[in-house]
């Protein structure tokens, strides 16, 4: 009896949302990326995060059939476990949204309506973004978290990329913080 206890636990853990952010047997090893971008001004961004697969796509059942459980279960291990870490050296502009020096959790969360929407949280403020992710050309899917730093058009500015199953996003930086 204790020992059939023992294994439907282990498989109720392996499979929770409640894990899905970090944790669990499917993102054990998953690789750790780090970029960064160091502006003509001198500023600086850096993101580093683990390249999860939110438990093999469940994610996506969550958000399909509106499950408030597995949202939940999702917005909590984000929370207790974030994906990792955004530094800034100097105050940026991100999505539209002014956003001091500093360091910063990186958490994936789903909203009531079940968006997507990405949230940096710091010491003294979290700031989140509601993410407008569109289905990529050609359904083409990508089982690991994507994150990104890209050079933008300018010498100030920059764009992170957000990937994972078929949808893509992107939110726009500048490295001189003009907005409030």
């Amino acid at each position: 009896m204790r020992t059939s206890l023992l294994v439907a636990l282990g498989i109720t853990l392996m499979t929770c949302p409640v894990f899905a952010q970090k944790m669990g047997m499917a993102n054990k090893n998953a690789p750790t990326v780090t970029q960064s971008i160091t502006f003509a001004g001198k500023q600086s961004i850096e993101l580093s995060y683990t390249a999860i697969t939110w438990a093999q796509g469940e994610w996506a059942k969550a958000i399909e059939t509106k499950n408030a459980d597995m949202r939940k279960g999702i917005n909590d291990a984000a929370e207790k476990s974030p994906l990792g870490s955004l530094k800034l050296s100097a105050d940026m502009t991100i999505g539209g949204k002014k956003v001091a020096a500093g360091t910063y959790k990186v958490m994936f969360t789903l909203t009531d309506a079940f968006g997507w929407q990405l949230t940096f949280a710091g010491d003294k403020e979290k700031i989140t973004w509601a993410l407008d992710l569109k289905d990529a050309e050609g359904g083409k899917q990508i089982k690991r978290l994507t994150l990104a730093l890209h050079a933008g058009d300018t010498d100030t500015t920059a764009a992170l990329y957000v990937a994972f199953g078929a949808k893509r996003g992107e939110i726009p930086i500048d490295s001189e913080a003009k907005s409030g």
